[in-house]
């Protein structure tokens, strides 16, 4: 079995970088438990990056998923859903999923949100970035900067109250960025970050 799994880790690890691109006959195989593998997902492309020193013990293997796809799913209180259908609905420009009498699903740039009646979470002015001290908790989304100027404008038009206005953050500085941030009619505070680079999201 040790002697199996090793050969499946070493194949694995040869396996992830070519998966998607290359056919499986052209990977090298290594053992017989490997090879039935491969033969049982030699169709399906694989977007995971293995990172293992010592698989079957002295360490952690974590897995780490940088090129997964994955939507997150985020589910808050609201006070009332019509207020919530009209801003998130209208002026937000997001769309509408599938929804009860206490909950409805929105598609909120590519992600899931799901807004339940209840009584929103406490906010605090407490988080220091930058020049700002923001509401925490909050959520958010990031944008193209393109995206983030034309929902910027779109905001200003629809008269929505900013908590901070659209300003630029960290110029000139690794992971500069704009941002905004503004409350749902419910008070929950929502920001949005604009980049000129996806590729600079995670600056340091």
């Amino acid at each position: 079995m040790r002697e199996n799994m090793l050969s499946f880790n070493t194949c694995f690890h040869n396996a992830v970088g070519y998966l998607s691109n290359k056919r499986m006959s052209q990977i090298k195989p290594y053992g017989s438990f490997s090879q039935k593998l491969i033969s049982k997902i030699s169709n399906i492309r694989v977007f995971l990056v293995i990172k293992s020193e010592n698989p079957l013990g002295g360490g952690s293997a974590p897995c780490y998923h940088r090129h997964m796809k994955s939507l997150f799913h985020l589910a808050y209180h609201v006070t009332d859903l019509g207020d919530a259908r009209d801003f998130y609905g209208r002026v937000l420009g997001c769309k509408e999923g599938r929804s009860t009498e206490t909950w409805v699903d929105f598609d909120f740039f590519g992600h899931q949100i799901s807004l339940h009646l209840g009584k929103p979470f406490a906010t605090k002015n407490t988080g220091h970035v930058g020049d700002h001290m923001v509401p925490m908790p909050h959520m958010g989304v990031i944008l193209r900067l393109t995206d983030w100027i034309a929902l910027s404008e779109r905001l200003t038009t629809e008269g929505v109250t900013f908590e901070i206005p659209p300003v630029v953050r960290f110029a000139s500085e690794p992971g500069e960025q704009r941002t905004m941030f503004f409350r749902d009619p419910s008070g929950n505070p929502i920001e949005i970050k604009g980049f000129a680079d996806f590729e600079t999201v995670f600056a340091s």
